[in-house]
């Protein structure tokens, strides 16, 4: 999510940019000959203002993305917006485009990167008390993915639907099943839900408890363990988002 926010502003930028290049005009802005209007003056002039915007706005947004981007990828994005930072206070239009071309390019293909690797997207209405651990989950449970650690993906997917099962009951019912219940699975979580008349779509209740089905072989010795591959690793990560969104869309 906050990728694809930071990714629509680069190619603002890169577009903006790329048209005052284009016409060789920097960043300074020339006062207009008074009592006259020139549609093509002031559309350079807005784009000679919104640059500097744009970038600021890119370098706030770039802390955020944290929580998609690890390693050698984020340390290049947050290099390139730290010059275009130097650039847009002076004139060096060279190197401004040069700069913003890299991050254009290199945004590109971490999103290409990123949409092969990440099996769970990141639902919109989490409540903001679980988001941050929610968050956390779902980077890891990608990671997982990204390693081929179907087993452990799975568990998180489980562990995922218990933090959203416990707000949502807590939101409810104003009772947190966590002082009260510590250790309860999530069978048991969605018949208290069932008891405080906590409605959930139809084929959710299905869901969780064939999510939690697989959690439970994946956990557990057995004389025949049960290791879930990429396809069923990557099906049961799509039912846990599913769930995830709607029981927080209400």
């Amino acid at each position: 999510m906050f990728l694809t926010d930071f990714a629509r502003e680069v190619h603002t930028l890169h577009q903006d940019v790329k048209t005052l290049s284009g016409k060789k005009i920097d960043l300074r802005v020339k006062p207009s000959p008074s009592g006259v209007f020139d549609y093509e003056r002031a559309r350079i002039e807005t784009l000679q203002r919104s640059i500097p915007r744009h970038i600021k706005t890119l370098s706030e947004k770039s802390e955020k993305l944290k929580m998609e981007i690890t390693g050698r990828g984020l340390s290049q994005v947050l290099q390139l917006v730290n010059e275009l930072e130097l650039y847009s206070g002076g004139n060096d239009m060279k190197n401004l485009m040069a700069s913003t071309e890299k991050l254009a390019s290199l945004v590109a293909e971490i999103q290409d990167n990123q949409e092969t690797l990440r099996v769970f997207k990141v639902p919109e209405h989490i409540p903001a008390e679980i988001k941050e651990e929610v968050l956390a989950d779902i980077h890891e449970l990608n990671k997982c993915m990204e390693h081929q650690c179907y087993r452990s993906a799975v568990i998180l997917c489980g562990r995922i639907l218990e933090t959203a099962l416990h707000r949502k009951y807590f939101e409810s019912a104003g009772k947190d099943l966590l002082e009260t219940s510590p250790g309860i699975g999530l069978g048991k979580l969605v018949a208290k839900l069932s008891e405080k008349n906590i409605a959930l779509d139809p084929g959710l209740s299905e869901q969780i408890h064939l999510i939690n089905q697989v959690r439970i072989s994946s956990v557990h010795t057995k004389q025949s363990a049960f290791s879930p591959n990429d396809a069923q690793a990557r099906a049961i990560a799509l039912f846990t988002s599913d769930v995830l969104e709607k029981v927080f869309s209400k």
